[in-house]
């Protein structure tokens, strides 16, 4: 049963029974891609999705921190060499590596590593930058009118919990107040980028209004879990292995051997 899933967290709420196969499609980080293949193909199929934004990002045409990296590293791949030496951050030797290297940084190193490869790379804006684009404005309310719903993932996609509680809250709070500007509607959902976050992060959501979050926790939603903390499965590079996952076999076996 197609559904989005601010529909199962209504249900999960107020301990309602979803229809049988209820399940929902959602995308992190509003890329522009989502609204020229997948929209078209999911409402072909009867499917309705979720996108949550970075809400500060929207409009802007501009790119994610680490497709910013990405861009950087593919025209500039000296650039990795430089940022270790310089900035005193162990040696990374492609792009993806130097991504995970900075989600584990104080969030203000991770934004001045990212200027400091801006300006060294001399390069005027991002190239190919169209490819990683996010969403715009007019994008969004295109999705919210095929049925889909919008929620929101920050203002500009940190790691939560490299963030001063301060920033953190104000990411989390601000990110709804803008989306909210954009589209006339209030996100009623969050997804903590990266899926990481700790229990005070899970009392600033719901503080800041929002019904539900959810995060990469890999298993199936059910009614059991906490409104602010809904666990999402990731798509499977198999059709076996999707539909063990989907069904809830994986999970039942993973339980059963204490996986």
């Amino acid at each position: 049963m197609p559904t989005t899933i601010d529909e199962i967290a209504q249900h999960v709420a107020h301990g309602v029974p979803l229809p049988r196969f209820s399940a929902s499609i959602t995308f992190d980080d509003a890329y522009a891609n989502v609204v020229t293949n997948a929209l078209p193909l999911l409402e072909s199929s009867g499917f309705r999705g979720t996108l949550v934004a970075p809400a500060g990002l929207i409009g802007a045409n501009g790119l994610l921190w680490n497709d910013q990296i990405h861009a950087l590293v593919d025209e500039r791949p000296d650039l990795l060499d430089r940022a270790s030496s310089e900035l005193g951050l162990d040696a990374v030797d492609s792009a993806h590596q130097s991504v995970y290297a900075l989600k584990n940084v104080p969030d203000e190193l991770r934004r001045c590593t990212i200027q400091k490869l801006e300006d060294w790379s001399g390069l005027s804006g991002y190239p190919d930058s169209g490819s990683s684009r996010v969403c715009t404005e007019d994008e969004l309310k295109k999705l919210i009118d095929h049925g889909w719903s919008i929620g929101s993932h920050t203002l500009t996609h940190p790691m939560l919990a490299r963030l001063p509680d301060a920033e953190a809250r104000r990411e989390i709070t601000e990110s709804r107040e803008r989306i909210t500007e954009l589209v006339g509607e209030r996100p009623a959902g969050f997804a903590y980028p990266d899926g990481a976050f700790s229990e005070k992060h899970v009392q600033m959501v719901r503080k800041a209004g929002y019904d539900f979050a959810v995060t990469t926790a890999g298993r199936l939603t059910d009614s059991s879990q906490p409104r602010h903390s809904l666990s999402r499965v990731y798509p499977q590079p198999t059709r076996s292995r999707f539909i063990c996952t989907v069904t809830g076999f994986e999970q039942r076996l993973r339980g059963m051997l204490r996986l």
